[in-house]
């Protein structure tokens, strides 16, 4: 996922926002289901998260 970001955004700097790493940050926020189970990081947006036109999340 590191690399697809730097990809479609290289400017996007995970320290603006506290962390240090960008798994860290998928941590923090609500909108990923996150599986650690068997090898690396799997994540998938959470089906509770609704995004709204301005990035908020909605809760159902």
């Amino acid at each position: 996922m590191g690399q697809q970001r730097s990809k479609l955004a290289s400017d996007f700097d995970v320290r603006t926002y506290g962390f240090g790493k960008l798994s860290s940050l998928i941590r923090e926020i609500d909108a990923f289901e996150i599986d650690e189970t068997n090898g690396p990081m799997r994540i998938r947006r959470a089906k509770r998260w609704k995004p709204t036109p301005l990035g908020r999340q909605v809760q159902n």
